[in-house]
């Protein structure tokens, strides 16, 4: 039977999720205004449109910003009310995986590699499986740096338990 050794919740990233939602219902909004109002045509990068094609760009823009907000509110809404959290155990870990309600669990004996990656300036651990031959990544912007620290460490430790030659 499996013992939890740590849990690490995620943090709850509100401010960007209200940015974002109001960023594209403004520029909806913004869009809408104009196919509502326009009289003229549009040169939209070397693109000249009619009058009533840039109409309706200023509507088909319209309709993929207010999309676009309806998926970030839905995503928001799913952050807001599910409590996410990477959990250790001694022969395993848990973690949110996308937008599934299911968490996924990895088994250490099916770890292939773990390693600290840095794209574009942001920190993640990588995690190989061997039994579905995916990579996973843990990101340092959803537990902080501290608790990225330490799960870090305490994965390695229970993976070097497990296996001396598959710590990168």
């Amino acid at each position: 039977m499996s013992h939890l050794i740590q849990e690490y919740p995620l943090k709850k990233n509100i401010g960007s999720g209200i940015f974002l939602t109001t960023i594209l219902g403004a520029c909806s909004f913004f869009m809408v205004y104009m196919a509502l109002t326009n009289d003229r045509g549009l040169d939209f990068k070397g693109i000249i449109f009619s009058q009533e094609n840039a109409i309706i760009f200023y509507w088909v823009f319209a309709a993929i910003c207010f999309a676009l907000m309806i998926l970030f509110v839905i995503i928001f809404y799913y952050q807001l009310k599910k409590d996410l959290s990477v959990r250790i155990f001694d022969d395993s870990i848990i973690f949110p995986h996308g937008m599934k309600k299911n968490d996924h669990q990895i088994y250490f004996n099916n770890i292939q590699s773990i390693q600290l990656r840095s794209v574009s300036g942001q920190d993640m651990i990588e995690i190989i499986s061997t039994e579905s031959k995916k990579k996973y990544n843990i990101t340092k912007a959803f537990l902080g740096k501290e608790n990225f620290e330490h799960l870090l460490n305490l994965l390695l430790d229970s993976l070097s338990k497990n296996s001396k030659d598959k710590v990168n």
